[in-house]
C-alpha cells in the first residue's frame, strides 16, 4: 500500500493545478511523523442495518473493536451512525460528520459512492473512505475494494471440484466488471476440467425481485446446472431459489461472497451454501485506522485515468480468501490451495 499523509494531501488539492497526480505520488516521502492519536477522531457511517446485520457492517465492526484493543483507543475516537438506506439520508449523515469535524469518516459498503460524489468534494480537508468500492474518483476519498477476479476464479475451481452433472452457473448483474469475473469463473473451472460446461445469467438492473430472477435460476437449474456462483447481492433470491429447487435427487449448490451476501448466515442456508469468497472488511477497517492514527491515508492507484485512488485487496496481502463449509467443498481445499498459488506466482492470466 502507499500511505499519504493527510497534510501532504492537503497540499496536494492545493498543487493539483501544476502538477499531475502521478508526479506527486513520485516524490512523495516514505515515512512521515505520528500524529497524535488523541486528536484523531475517526467516524463509521453503517449501511443500512447496522451492527447487527450479519454481513459487511459487522464485518467493519469486527475490525473496530480490534483497531480499538491494539491502539489503545477511547470510546470517544470513533463515531458510528447508521443510514436508513435514501440518497438524502446518507448524504446527511456524511454531511453531519464531516461538519463535526472528524479526521477520517468511513463509508460502509458501494452504496454511498453517490452520496460521497457529493459530500466530499464540499469538504476537501475531510478524508473519507469507502469500503467496498473503487467508483468514487475524488482526491479526498480512498476507495477500497477486493480483487474479484481473482475470487471468481477460485470460485470456478471449487465449482468444477462440486459439480456432478459437469454443469456450473454463474449469477451477476450485467455489468463489465462481472463480465471479467465471468471469465475468470470459467477459467478456473476448466483448468479443472475442459468437459465442464459454464452456464452464465447477467440480470438487468430490473431484475430486482424474486419473480425475476427466480424463473431464471430455476432455468439453469432445469438444464442440470448443480453448482451456482452467485455474485447477485441485491437480494437474498438466488439463495432462496436454490433452496426450493435442491432435492435429494437433484441436488444444488451455492457459493457466495461474504460479507456482502448477509444472507448466506440465514436459517437454512447451509443446507445449499457449499462455498464462499471472503472479502475481509475488518481488515480494511484497522489499516484505515492504522493510517489515520499515523496522520496517513491509503492511496494506492486503482484508475489513474479516472482518478481513483485507495487500495485493492487481493491474495498478495490476504485481504480476500476462500471460505470452505459443506464437507464436498472441503475436499477442493487442495485445488484452492494450489490455484492460490499459481495466482501468487502469476501463473494466472487474469
Amino acid at each position: 500500500m502507499l500511505w499519504v499523509s493527510y497534510r501532504v494531501l492537503k497540499a496536494r488539492t492545493a498543487l493539483m493545478g501544476f502538477f499531475s497526480l502521478a508526479l506527486l505520488l513520485n516524490v512523495l516521502p516514505a515515512t512521515v511523523a505520528h500524529a497524535d492519536p488523541s486528536s484523531i477522531r475517526i467516524a463509521i457511517a453503517y449501511d443500512i442495518g447496522g451492527r447487527g446485520d450479519n454481513g459487511i457492517n459487522d464485518a467493519v465492526a469486527s475490525g473496530i473493536a480490534t483497531a480499538m484493543n491494539k491502539f489503545q483507543l477511547s470510546t470517544l475516537a470513533i463515531r458510528e451512525v447508521t443510514t436508513l438506506g435514501t440518497e438524502s439520508d446518507r448524504e446527511d449523515r456524511l454531511t453531519f460528520l464531516a461538519n463535526a469535524g472528524y479526521n477520517l469518516i468511513i463509508a460502509v459498503g458501494a452504496g454511498y459512492e453517490a452520496a460521497l460524489k457529493v459530500v466530499a468534494p464540499t469538504f476537501p480537508s475531510t478524508q473519507f473512505a469507502i469500503i467496498g468500492s473503487s467508483n468514487v474518483p475524488l482526491i479526498n476519498v480512498t476507495n477500497i475494494d477486493y480483487s474479484e477476479v481473482q475470487g471468481a476464479y477460485l470460485a470456478g475451481v471449487v465449482a468444477a471440484r462440486l459439480t456432478g452433472s459437469g454443469k456450473v452457473g454463474f449469477v451477476a448483474e450485467s455489468s463489465a466488471t462481472n463480465s471479467a469475473d465471468l471469465r475468470a469463473f470459467t477459467a478456473g473451472a476448466t483448468t479443472i476440467s475442459k468437459k465442464v460446461v459454464v452456464s452464465p445469467t447477467l440480470l438487468t438492473a430490473a431484475a430486482t425481485s424474486a419473480s425475476a430472477i427466480k424463473p431464471l435460476v430455476t432455468r439453469m437449474v432445469l438444464s442440470k446446472v448443480d453448482v451456482i456462483y452467485s455474485l447477485w447481492s441485491v437480494s437474498g433470491d438466488v439463495l432462496t431459489t436454490v433452496q426450493s429447487l435442491n432435492t435429494a435427487k437433484h441436488p444444488v449448490q451455492l457459493i457466495g461472497v461474504s460479507p456482502v451476501q448477509y444472507f448466506l448466515h440465514a436459517p437454512n442456508a447451509h443446507t445449499v451454501v457449499a462455498a464462499a469468497f471472503s472479502e475481509d472488511y475488518s481488515r480494511a477497517t484497522i489499516d484505515l485506522i492504522s493510517a489515520a492514527l499515523r496522520g496517513n491515508t491509503i492511496s494506492d492507484i486503482l484508475d489513474e485515468s479516472a482518478g481513483v485512488y485507495g487500495h485493492r485487496y487481493s491474495l498478495s496481502d490476504a485481504g480476500i480468501g476462500f471460505s470452505l463449509y459443506s464437507a464436498s467443498a472441503k475436499r477442493a481445499a487442495a485445488a484452492i490451495v494450489s490455484a492460490e498459488s499459481r495466482i501468487r506466482a502469476g501463473k494466472v492470466k487474469l
